[in-house]
């Protein structure tokens, strides 16, 4: 639901080519628009294993929103959850919510 009340006000024009967003802030914005549930590449929060100097130090992981700030300002943060959060969940649409657990990050 976050993200898709990011997108209306970023993208829905209210009337002369402003948006939500470009009322608030002066400008439009100016991040990347990612689609909800999108695969991305992102850098774990450091709590946890380290990885070893062979191995990557991104994960894959789903993209679920932006982080913003009080007041709705966007540093350039994302929310996101690693892949590996979704093996072996049943994802069908009468799942329980209580099911459906991940570790959401901050990236």
């Amino acid at each position: 639901m976050r993200r898709y009340c990011f997108s209306r006000n970023v993208l829905r024009d209210l009337g002369e080519g402003r948006t939500a967003w470009k009322n608030r802030f002066g400008a439009d914005f100016n991040g990347p628009l990612i689609p909800f549930g999108a695969k991305v590449r992102f850098k774990p929060s450091p709590i946890g294993d380290e990885p070893s100097k062979f191995q990557t130090d991104t994960r894959d992981g789903v993209f679920l929103g932006y982080a913003l700030l009080p007041g709705g300002e966007w540093k350039g943060d994302y929310r996101v959850a690693t892949l590996d959060d979704f093996v072996g969940m049943p994802l069908h649409a009468e799942t329980k919510g209580s099911l459906c657990r991940v570790h959401v990050q901050r990236a």
